[in-house]
């Protein structure tokens, strides 16, 4: 992917922090996320976010919900550079990895995770069935999938 592929941009990544928080590129912040797991608890839970982006929501999983684990994944190299450097001020490299992954099949075992969490990234995804696939695939038996969207049904 070259530069000009990306849809975030530093520059961009700069803006839309500036309009809805630190590591969020979009509406909802933190807010959002707390609202979709509700009283739920990820403690001692390893969680998968499709789509980190800037790295907010990674933080809000381990900071404020208890996340043991989180693997932050995305397609933009600029967002995860921003995430890295985002998760490191926050002294969670040891709570948080990112990883680059390649539009397909995710690259986890089977029962990888507890949960499966996605802030605003399905919007991006054309095959919305296969990643269905994946998602449940690499859920633990038991685990939980949850995503975030801005606009309500």
């Amino acid at each position: 992917m070259s530069n000009d592929d990306n849809h975030y941009p530093p520059r961009m990544i700069a803006m839309l922090e500036a309009v809805w928080g630190e590591g969020f590129l979009s509406p909802g912040g933190a807010e959002e996320v707390a609202r979709v797991i509700g009283s739920h608890r990820l403690t001692g839970l390893s969680v998968l976010d499709i789509g980190c982006c800037a790295g907010g929501v990674d933080v809000a999983l381990a900071t404020t919900h208890g996340a043991a684990y989180v693997c932050g994944i995305d397609v933009e190299d600029p967002v995860l550079t921003h995430a890295r450097a985002l998760v490191a001020r926050h002294g969670l490299s040891d709570r948080i990895g990112l990883v680059k992954v390649a539009p397909g099949p995710l690259s986890f075992p089977p029962a990888t995770f507890d949960v499966v969490f996605s802030k605003e990234a399905l919007v991006h995804i054309p095959d919305k069935h296969d990643l269905m696939r994946e998602v449940f695939r690499v859920l633990k038996p038991g685990g939980r999938y949850w995503w975030a969207k801005t606009l309500r049904e």
